[in-house]
């Protein structure tokens, strides 16, 4: 098997434009339609296709790694430095780390979602305000879930301000 960076005529990302999809559908179904503009659900969409993109490439390096000619060459070396009492414990050892790090990213996405799902159950909607100075308007959205602000954190809340030109 080829290497990702030789399947897709030299380019170093193969197939980014299907992967990018993926990853946008992925997030846009996890995203609850209520939340549009929400500074929350947008920092929980952001880490959710990191979580994603990272998981994707970690598991295309383990492929690349372990499968096919890369693998065997891998074997082989391991083969070749330890003895072989020793060498099918070191090769299990390293899949299995390999493993274990795409299940924790399997969590880290899981709980990213239920994140998502817990804001928006326990939200009235984004509080959007408007106003306007020295001829911009800024529109400022925050999130009301109380699940993201606890009573000991009232006084500071995430909100994302867009800004726009007023018109003449």
């Amino acid at each position: 098997m080829s290497s990702n960076h030789e399947r897709d005529s030299g380019s170093l990302f193969p197939d980014r434009d299907r992967i990018n999809y993926e990853i946008k559908s992925q997030v846009a179904e996890a995203l609850p339609t209520d939340c549009k503009d929400c500074p929350v659900q947008c920092d929980l969409a952001s880490k959710l296709g990191g979580l994603l993109l990272t998981k994707h490439m970690m598991q295309s390096t383990v492929e690349d790694m372990f499968l096919g000619k890369a693998g065997d060459e891998i074997d082989a070396q391991i083969d070749d430095k330890l003895p072989p009492e020793h060498a099918d414990e070191m090769k299990k050892t390293i899949r299995q780390m390999a493993a274990g790090d795409l299940d924790e990213k399997d969590g880290a996405i899981k709980d990213t979602k239920q994140q998502m799902n817990d804001s928006a159950s326990n939200c009235d909607g984004v509080l959007k305000m408007r106003a306007s100075k020295g001829g911009t308007t800024y529109t400022a959205s925050i999130c009301t879930s109380s699940e993201q602000y606890p009573h000991s954190h009232k006084n500071h809340v995430s909100t994302h301000i867009k800004t726009s030109d007023q018109e003449s």
